[in-house]
C-alpha cells in the first residue's frame, strides 16, 4: 500500500472553501462541491469554471454526478475535516454577494485602480453573482 501525503488545501472547494464532501469534476478538470456547482448553475450570469474561467454548458452542469473516488479519497485523507464539513449547517448561512469582475491580481498605479473601481462601480448592478461562502 502506497501512502501519499495530501494537503487539506488541495481537497477544498474553491467556491465555499470547505473540504469537498460531494465532489463533482467539471470538463476542465477542476473539482467543486456539487451543491456549489448547482448554485452557479442557478446564476443568471454566463457559466464558467471559477478557477480557470473555461466556459461551461448548462447541459454538462445538469448531468454532473458525485465523483465517488474523490469523495472516498477526501474522507480517508482528512477524516476530521470531512466529518466537520458533513455536519456543518452551511446551508443556513446567508449568501455573500461578490462582483463578477474581480480586482486585478497585479499591482497598478493609483489612478488606474481608481478608473477600474469607477468602471466596476458603474456596472456593479448588472454583474452581481451570488456565491455561497
Amino acid at each position: 500500500m502506497v501512502l501519499v501525503e495530501v494537503d487539506v488545501d488541495d481537497i477544498r472547494c474553491a467556491i465555499c472553501l470547505d473540504v469537498l464532501t460531494t465532489p463533482a469534476t467539471l470538463a476542465c478538470g477542476h473539482s467543486f462541491d456539487l451543491r456549489c456547482v448547482r448554485r452557479l448553475r442557478a446564476s443568471p450570469c454566463a457559466i464558467a469554471c471559477p478557477v480557470c474561467r473555461a466556459p461551461m454548458k448548462a447541459s454538462h452542469l445538469q448531468a454532473l454526478r458525485v465523483n465517488t473516488f474523490l469523495a472516498a479519497l477526501v474522507q480517508r485523507a482528512a477524516p476530521l475535516e470531512y466529518a466537520h464539513a458533513v455536519t456543518c449547517l452551511d446551508d443556513l448561512a446567508p449568501p455573500v454577494v461578490v462582483l463578477d469582475a474581480s480586482p486585478p491580481l497585479t499591482k497598478m498605479p493609483g489612478f488606474l485602480f481608481a478608473c477600474y473601481a469607477l468602471i466596476v462601480g458603474l456596472n456593479a448592478v448588472a454583474v452581481y453573482r451570488l456565491l455561497c461562502v
